[in-house]
């Protein structure tokens, strides 16, 4: 692999981890704002020693020390404004918020599969309801359908998706 397909991949890898990463930070800091400054000032620091990360590695794993860390600097420099919790605490509970983190992002790509699997007229059912503005009342309307209607066919939409879902993560762990 050359230098600029390593550079490519390690782009790619960046990008495939940020919604877990950001849970991470989340989960160690607390708080939205500062775990998203956080994850930019992580994305820099990953770039800057992706010479470090050996290929084939778990890369969400290493980059979680990176952000470890990032998330101590930026406790130290935030002082009392941060939740107060101790850097004992915070050795304790990273592994197991890099865990949730790495899952969370395993339970997003199946909710996106899965929803690429449903039939189009669900799929766009789905798209309706959860527009930002959209109600069961303004979906029945624009459909030309009873809001009973609507809400039988999303527990059904949900039923399979919950499905698919379950069956997906199932094989993740065999």
């Amino acid at each position: 692999m050359n230098e600029q397909q390593r550079d490519e991949r390690i782009v790619q890898l960046i990008g495939g981890c940020q919604r877990s990463l950001f849970v991470y930070l989340t989960g160690l800091l607390c708080s939205r704002d500062l775990a998203e400054d956080v994850l930019q000032e992580t994305n820099l620091i990953i770039w800057r020693k992706r010479e470090q990360y050996r290929m084939g590695t778990n890369f969400f794993a290493w980059a979680c020390r990176v952000a470890y860390f990032e998330a101590c600097k930026a406790r130290e420099k935030r002082g009392r404004k941060v939740p107060a919790f101790s850097e004992m605490f915070l050795d304790k509970i990273a592994p197991e918020m890099a865990a949730v983190a790495e899952k969370s992002g395993s339970l997003q790509t199946a909710l996106s599969e899965c929803v690429e699997e449903l039939r189009p007229a669900d799929r766009d059912l789905i798209d309706r309801r959860y527009d930002d503005e959209a109600t069961v009342q303004t979906v029945a309307a624009a459909l030309g359908r009873s809001a009973d209607g609507i809400y039988k066919s999303l527990k059904r939409i949900h039923r399979v998706l919950f499905d698919c879902i379950s069956a997906k993560m199932k094989s993740d762990r065999q």
